[in-house]
């Protein structure tokens, strides 16, 4: 089992691909390799900005399956805090997949996610 930590960061209508971060902390490509799904365990989501008050925020993880996307994870909400969640049976991927920040949330993401290839 090999630990794996990636980070991205949207803004409100983009989906990006998380990058994986290396252990002298430089950032690089994660490639999925067949046989080997990633499970994500764990997730922290922040605002870019440090604001006084709540936001409005939507959240999704969206799989690569065929010619389409799946939709395996999501958050709607109001938010001045961290967005943090723990799978506890974790969430497989054997294909890309992408962390979008909805059109409606008001402000840049950072997202922070943790778990571990097989």
């Amino acid at each position: 089992m090999n630990h794996v930590q990636l980070v991205a960061t949207a803004r409100p209508g983009s989906s990006v691909t998380p990058m994986m971060v290396n252990p002298d902390g430089t950032l690089s490509a994660f490639p999925i390799v067949a046989d080997e799904p990633f499970v994500l365990t764990d997730i922290s989501i922040q605002r870019e900005s440090v604001v006084v008050g709540p936001g409005l925020f939507g959240f999704t993880i969206d799989q690569a399956v065929g010619t389409g996307a799946q939709n395996r994870w999501a958050f709607v909400g109001s938010i001045s805090e961290n967005v943090e969640r723990n799978f506890s049976t974790g969430i497989a991927f054997s294909t890309p997949f992408t962390f979008t920040n909805l059109a409606s949330s008001v402000d840049n993401a950072i997202v922070f996610m943790s778990g571990f290839t097989e």
